[in-house]
Formats: structure tokens, C-alpha cells, sequence
């Protein structure tokens, strides 16, 4: 389980990485790297707590797309 908590930390830290290099506000003016960032705390939160929520993964993915 140790092994599986540590893969998940490094895909964190992988999607966080890529959420940092966003730029840019949306159409109201809202920081894109904020809402992204809030986004993919959430859903790895949730992701941690129960690995097999197939809505939470799949939603994890759309932030990171």
C-alpha cells in the first residue's frame, strides 16, 4: 500500500507540474492555474480516499487535458 500511495503522490506532483505551467484568465477574468489547480486537488483527494471512483478519475483527467 506504501508503494501505491508513493505512485500516487508522483502523479501529483506530475499533474500539479503541468497545472503550474498554465497561463491565462478565462472569460470572467478567473485565473485558469487557479480554477485547474483546485480542480486537481479535489478529484486527487478524492482519488486517494477510493482509487477505483471512475468519475473522480475521469474527471482528473479532463483537468489535465
Amino acid at each position: 500500500q506504501d508503494s501505491q500511495h508513493q505512485q500516487h503522490t508522483e502523479q501529483n506532483n506530475a499533474a500539479m507540474d503541468l497545472i503550474n505551467s498554465v497561463v491565462g484568465v478565462d472569460e470572467e477574468g478567473r485565473s485558469r492555474q487557479r480554477i485547474l489547480t483546485f480542480a486537481a486537488k479535489r478529484y486527487a483527494a478524492a482519488i486517494e480516499r477510493n482509487p477505483e471512483d471512475y468519475d473522480a478519475l475521469y474527471n482528473w483527467a479532463l483537468v489535465l487535458q
